[in-house]
């Protein structure tokens, strides 16, 4: 499947939902296996995300791989809504879900 992967990405063809699964069931398998945790750092989610992305899509324009990026991972964020409360919104993307997934398993 990864040299499927790599060949789509080539071609410039969008990934299937089951080439992206499988890339991010390999990226984030590999990354806990590298940091031997079930939670990696925000950083290094980051990381991954940033690193799928330029090695995949090279063609891509600088605000396109941006856009690409955080659908694999969202930093949290916390802003104000219009009655001037603080709201925060946890990290998302395709590795973030991943990983939450990983983590209810683990602990079942």
């Amino acid at each position: 499947m990864g040299s499927k992967i790599i060949k789509t990405a080539e071609v410039r063809q969008p990934l299937t939902m089951q080439m992206r699964r499988k890339l991010i069931n390999i990226a984030c398998l590999s990354l806990m296996r590298t940091t031997n945790s079930t939670r990696p750092s925000t950083d290094q989610r980051k990381q991954l995300a940033e690193c799928i992305v330029e090695q995949l899509f090279k063609y891509m324009s600088p605000t396109e791989k941006q856009m690409l990026q955080l659908s694999y991972f969202t930093l949290s964020t916390t802003f104000k809504d219009q009655n001037g409360k603080a709201v925060s919104k946890r990290p998302m993307g395709f590795v973030q879900s991943y990983l939450n997934i990983q983590s209810q398993v683990i602990k079942h």
